[in-house]
This record gives C-alpha cells, structure tokens and sequence, in this order.
C-alpha cells in the first residue's frame, strides 16, 4: 500500500501471520520535495469493534530525493482488522500535510 501527499510519499509491505500478528512490515519514506521538511509515516490499525490504533511515527530527515526504510513487526491483542499507511510532511512536530492509503483487510480477521 502507498501515499503520497505534497513533499512526501511512502510505502508499505505488511505480511499478517494471524488476527493480532503482523510478522512482517516493510516501510519506505520518500522526501520529495526541497522544502525544509522531513518526512514521515506510520501505521493505522483497525480492531475487529472499529476502533483505531495509530503507531509510532517514522521519521525521515535526510533531504529532497533520501529514502529511508525500516522492517518491523507489530502485535495487537485487540486484534488486527485492516491496516493503512500515513503519510505525511513535518516541521518539527507540527504537521503541514497527509495522505492515507486505502484500508487493508488482514485475510485473519
């Protein structure tokens, strides 16, 4: 799945071991534009009574055209429903802009 907003654009690869179980997620940042702003994403996640979760930023500072990528796995007792990617440009901790993929169901679930 992947978002692209002004200034960023990021992808991710998730792999569903079981309902609570993301035994593999792939992350990529791109910093698109040369602006002063980093760059940033992280994981949206939707339990089975439609509450969302929403996990650790990561953060790219390297610059226009730096791709910055991380492998993690995630675990949720409460179950995970779908996924989605956040993207988004940043100054400091102020967010100037987001996009979001579309939600994807975990075949668990």
């Amino acid at each position: 799945m992947s978002a692209e907003t002004t200034g960023a654009f990021g992808e991710a690869y998730v792999t569903f071991a079981s309902h609570t179980y993301a035994s593999k997620i792939e992350l990529r940042s791109v910093d698109t534009v040369s602006d002063g702003h980093n760059a940033r994403l992280r994981l949206m996640t939707k339990h089975d009574d439609g509450t969302v979760a929403y996990w650790g930023w990561r953060k790219n500072y390297g610059g226009a055209g730096f791709q910055d990528t991380w492998v993690t796995t995630l675990k949720d007792p409460k179950g995970i429903a779908k996924v989605r990617l956040q993207v988004c440009r940043a100054e400091d901790n102020e967010i100037l802009n987001c996009a979001y993929s579309a939600w994807k169901a975990n075949y668990y679930a």
